[in-house]
């Protein structure tokens, strides 16, 4: 009986082991995953390389997603998970904090086409160059020190 059990036991982990992989699709699997985050970084790379401006399509992503994300999604989850326990106030608040999100959110998007659009009244003014970069006249180099000025 202990010849059996002792077959048993090698036969299942045997068995458990082959079951684990070919449900997890072994070394295959996370081959693709790798391939997949590959692809995603060079295109994200691709896109930065080709686009003149970046640093808008930066600031247009962030100006459309960051008032959505921060301040619509929270409130307007939490209301319609727990719509039936909320009183009505707190719906109030909740919807007040939603149409705030969505007003913040047209806002800083309508900044970043208007910098965009019109770039001089958006940007700072050129740093002028540094002090030892001036010529600048010596005093003491003029002075007649014979004469006495």
């Amino acid at each position: 009986a202990s010849g059996d059990e002792a077959r048993e036991e090698g036969g299942g982990a045997a068995e458990a082991a082959r079951g684990a992989q070919q449900a997890g699709g072994g070394h295959s699997h996370a081959c693709g995953r790798t391939a997949a985050r590959t692809a995603l970084a060079l295109v994200s790379l691709l896109t930065a390389l080709s686009l003149p401006d970046f640093k808008f399509l930066v600031a247009l992503s962030g100006a459309l997603n960051v008032g959505v994300i921060a301040f619509v999604l929270p409130p307007l989850m939490y209301v319609l998970l727990a719509r039936g326990a909320m009183r009505p106030a707190s719906v109030a608040a909740h919807g007040l904090l939603c149409a705030l999100g969505t007003v913040v959110t047209v806002l800083c998007t309508a900044m970043v086409v208007a910098q965009k659009l019109h770039p001089a009244g958006g940007e700072l003014p050129p740093t002028p160059p540094p002090l030892d970069t001036y010529e600048v006249e010596d005093p003491l180099e003029s002075y007649d020190w014979r004469a006495g000025g």
